[in-house]
């Protein structure tokens, strides 16, 4: 377009100068100049706007390759929330996988539990009975080993008593003898009589604790006799070994079917842990997804611009070039044909200077 504006404006002026061309030699290098100086300001201007094209053609190839940046950038990203996705969804169905079996586990163990209970349902009471048994045993023997060591503690107490006292009794003898030998007032005397005091008080100390001992003694052989009665009123019940068996593997199934359904608990806990992880990594990737869409449009937007500006700026520079060879090629110019040396001119035949 700009081409075929450049001819059209070229013949116009052509046909304007050659119906419009003066008669004088002087007219015709006035509008000469006149027309070279009109075809050189319509070069300068098609240029810079030429120049201009290039610089917008720039600026639209350095848009264009950031949107491409974006683009890649976006790419990427969604490649990863793809890959994270996928993994997150297979985590998703092995965790469901997983606790589903440990729910089947569960409910096969809380099956067995069950009718190990209710094999054992019969021997609940003789079960009762049995440790009531046990428990009053092992009471009587508790009270009968107290009632011994309290028992010792008794006579242990009632030696020393004695024999402090014996010596104490020795001792006032010796203070007796004294006060009588040596008289009452002397040192001897009075020293006998203070051991003598000393071995008595220290012996109705020892007196004493025999008697507080003598009395926990009877105390604990009162309770050693009360449990050996409950012991003899309570009922004689052993468990067979297929009883204590039957029991053990009810205990051990209901401790399994615990454990089972604390195993399920955990593995659907972990299931739900992990479609919080899987869906939230879908919403992520059609969110990156969208925006690499976006990306993609802004992109191809931008190219769109720089495929117009490319063309724009070609025109451009073809209608400077065009405008530039005719300014440079125009009548008038220096060298040019129809120039002040070309026939026609004032040293032509028919000038103003020829005879």
């Amino acid at each position: 377009m700009a081409r075929s504006s450049i001819a059209l404006t070229l013949c116009f002026l052509a046909i304007f100068f050659l119906f419009n061309a003066p008669r004088s030699a002087d007219a015709r290098r006035i509008r000469l100049a006149e027309t070279q100086e009109t075809l050189e300001e319509i070069a300068i201007r098609l240029r810079a706007a030429a120049d201009q094209a290039a610089a917008e053609l720039d600026a639209a190839e350095t848009i264009a390759a950031t949107r491409a940046a974006e683009e890649a950038t976006a790419s990427a990203n969604v490649a990863a929330a793809e890959a994270a996705a996928v993994k997150a969804a297979a985590d998703w169905q092995a965790t469901n996988a997983a606790a589903s079996a440990a729910k089947a586990t569960a409910k096969q163990a809380r099956k067995n539990a069950t009718d190990a209970k209710q094999e054992t349902a019969g021997l609940k009471k003789k079960a009762e009975a049995a440790d009531k048994y046990q428990k009053a045993q092992e009471k009587a023997q508790k009270a009968l080993e107290k009632s011994a060591q309290a028992k010792a503690k008794k006579d242990k107490a009632v030696a020393a008593a004695g024999a402090q006292q014996k010596t104490a009794d020795d001792a006032t003898k010796a203070a007796t003898d004294a006060a009588k030998g040596k008289g009452k007032g002397s040192g001897a005397a009075k020293a006998a009589e203070a051991k003598a005091k000393a071995e008595q008080k220290k012996a109705a100390e020892l007196a004493k604790g025999a008697q507080s001992a003598s009395a926990e003694e009877s105390a604990a052989n009162a309770e050693a006799t009360k449990a050996a009665a409950e012991a003899a009123r309570t009922l004689k019940v052993t468990l067979t070994p297929e009883d204590q068996a039957l029991l053990d593997k009810a205990a051990a199934a209901e401790a399994a079917a615990a454990k089972a359904e604390a195993d399920a608990k955990a593995a659907e806990d972990a299931a739900k842990a992990a479609e919080k992880v899987a869906k939230t990594a879908a919403v992520r990737l059609t969110k990156l997804r969208a925006a690499l869409k976006a990306a993609t449009a802004r992109r191809a937007e931008a190219d769109r611009i720089v495929a117009v500006k490319a063309a724009a700026a070609e025109a451009a520079e073809a209608a400077a070039e065009e405008a530039e060879a005719a300014a440079s090629g125009a009548p008038g110019s220096e060298g040019a044909p129809g120039s002040e040396s070309a026939p026609g001119s004032d040293a032509a035949p028919g000038s103003e200077t020829a005879p």
